[in-house]
């Protein structure tokens, strides 16, 4: 399984970090209101967020989100 996100850092922006102070993984930052907010790039560039009340729950929305996106069909029109 491939580790998750896919978002990549750009040089010289920070990890994120809790209320706390405590680093969080790539993508995942805490809001001023306690909110957790994770963000990762699709296969076609796009970002997609998720929001949720503890660290745990905004990393499986984004597993799932990225599970998904793996697993979806291209249409081309």
């Amino acid at each position: 399984m491939k580790s998750f996100p896919r978002y990549r850092m750009q040089e010289g922006e920070q990890r994120g970090r809790s209320l706390t102070g405590k680093e969080s993984d790539e993508g995942i930052t805490q809001r001023k209101d306690g909110i957790y907010q994770g963000r990762l790039a699709n296969r076609f560039g796009k970002k997609q967020m998720a929001y949720a009340k503890t660290l745990n729950e905004v990393r499986q929305k984004l597993r799932k989100k990225q599970y998904e996106d793996e697993k979806a069909i291209n249409v081309v029109t």
